[in-house]
């Protein structure tokens, strides 16, 4: 799961190799524009992905589409630069999408929409547990199998 900063034209297979993947098997999230609402998330705008080196496929959803009110943060004039959150979920013929499984891809969207949003909080403490409460909650409703992380 990362924020790359590679351009579209950089393949998760690109990618997978550089970090040393074992195996020949790259399954991904599709590129979609998720960067930065201070760009109004262009085209180009693919950074955040998730990749691994099994199953057959992986379904991409992208959260916080349309962007919510709490993130359109603004600044002396300038835009912040929220990333939408990108939700996996990873599919083998090997497994069924069990409730376990299904945790997982809950895991997975938690860790890198988490990290998305909280960077968007760590500001002045006075505010800090207001917006996390506002954060937690929004990831909730965005996919209501996280919800046992709030």
């Amino acid at each position: 799961i990362a924020d790359t900063n590679e351009s579209p034209s950089t393949s998760n297979r690109h990618i997978a190799e550089y970090l040393g993947f074992p195996g020949g098997v790259v399954v991904n999230t599709s590129l979609e524009p998720t960067c930065c609402f201070d760009t109004d998330f262009a085209e180009w705008g693919t950074f955040d992905r998730i990749l691994a080196n099994f199953g057959d496929v992986m379904e991409t959803r992208v959260l916080f589409d349309p962007l919510p009110e709490w993130a359109k943060e603004q600044r002396g004039g300038r835009r912040g630069a929220f990333h939408k959150a990108i939700h996996g979920v990873l599919r083998s013929q090997d497994w069924p999408l069990t409730p376990g499984a299904r945790m997982w891809s809950t895991v997975l969207l938690a860790i890198f929409g988490g990290a998305s949003a909280l960077a968007w909080c760590c500001r002045p403490a006075m505010a800090r547990r207001t917006r996390l409460l506002r954060v937690k909650r929004a990831l909730a409703r965005a996919s209501p199998e996280a919800g046992f992380l709030c």
